[in-house]
């Protein structure tokens, strides 16, 4: 390249050809590679992240910051009263497991 412009120039010519143009073959070779593209696992798993988990983030972190205040209040509650009536064993360490 002989200067910048060449390289813009370049660049835009690129970005042009992967639409589709007035050209009915390189249409039909662009549509056949972009479907061949959106078959990929990968493609497919992006997609499906950007419309499921990323425009839902702020529901996704306001239900992990409820579930953590819910568990944060039970071993609170645990620790001042007495949970083996609802819990069982399940809460207990058992002392002989404990190495000091």
């Amino acid at each position: 390249m002989k200067s910048d412009k060449e390289a813009a120039d370049m660049w835009n010519g690129m970005c042009r050809a992967v639409r589709p143009s007035k050209v009915p073959l390189m249409d039909g070779v662009i549509r056949e590679v972009n479907a061949h593209r959106n078959r990929r696992a990968a493609v497919k798993a992006r997609r499906l992240l950007k419309r499921y988990v990323f425009r839902s983030w702020r529901i996704l972190t306001l239900l992990a910051v409820v579930v953590l205040l819910l568990m944060t209040a039970l071993q609170t509650f645990c620790s001042v009263y007495d949970c083996k009536r609802w819990f069982g064993g399940i809460l207990e360490l058992s002392h002989e497991n404990i190495c000091i």
